[in-house]
């Protein structure tokens, strides 16, 4: 039976957003999946994801509200220019935006409680909602069952026992589900997030000193062999 209440799902092409979408889909909620994209965050792997599980994705460019993040986050990068507690909070900001446009009424992602030790503990997906300012209107239905209970469960738009309660960094509880929802088509468990390429930050960091780090340059950073010749001219083989 299909439910009332639909949904707005951030969507990485990742085996997790995969899930989530698959999973709330089969219990009865519209789902709309879009993916955030800039020089750094690049849509094909998640553009294939979506086609091979029939997923109708939206990809929208968000660079120049991202990238002013990535220059100046509030809580911090990770072992790269990833400011990934920053980075989440933008995508669920901009698609709370987009919830009237698709008559929906809550978010959804596919975040693992613990499965990364920045952005996916209780404390990170508790700053993740504050700095949203959509805290209320976030559901993470592969582990809610072990989080606080958000506005759409409170007010019944989602019923709890259709929500899971997969926990750590192994992905066994994941693999099971995909066999229980069908899906065998999904991308190996990699970042698909630049700014946790080292070779890339370099790159990136070496644009940003030397004040070059407009769309045009950062869209060279992919190819070829990088040489910084003055503060003015990079050489790229």
């Amino acid at each position: 039976m299909m439910k009332q209440h639909k949904a707005i799902a951030l969507f990485s092409g990742g085996l997790d957003s995969l899930l989530a979408v698959k999973w709330m889909e089969s219990r009865g909620y519209t789902v709309y999946p879009v993916y955030f994209s800039a020089p750094y965050l690049k849509a094909e792997r998640a553009l294939k994801s979506a086609q091979d599980n029939g997923i109708n994705l939206r990809v929208i460019d968000f660079f120049e509200a991202h990238y002013k993040v990535v220059k100046n986050p509030v809580w911090g990068r990770g072992k790269g220019l990833n400011p990934c507690v920053d980075c989440h909070a933008l995508m669920f900001q901009m698609a709370a935006e987009l919830l009237p446009e698709y008559g929906a009424s809550f978010l959804i992602s596919g975040e693992v409680l613990g499965q990364r030790p920045m952005s996916q503990t209780k404390n990170a997906m508790a700053k993740v909602s504050a700095m949203s300012s959509v805290r209320d209107l976030i559901v993470r239905p592969l582990s809610q069952a072990l989080l606080s209970d958000t506005n759409p469960i409170k007010e019944g738009w989602v019923d709890r026992e259709d929500l899971l309660s997969i926990n750590g960094r192994s992905r066994e509880a994941q693999y099971a589900l995909a066999k229980k929802l069908g899906v065998h088509s999904f991308p190996a468990p990699a970042g698909g997030c630049l700014l946790t390429d080292r070779n890339y930050c370099l790159r990136l960091s070496d644009l940003m000193k030397h004040g070059q780090d407009d769309r045009e340059n950062m869209d060279l950073l992919l190819f070829g062999r990088h040489f910084r010749i003055n503060d003015l001219m990079k050489l790229i083989i």
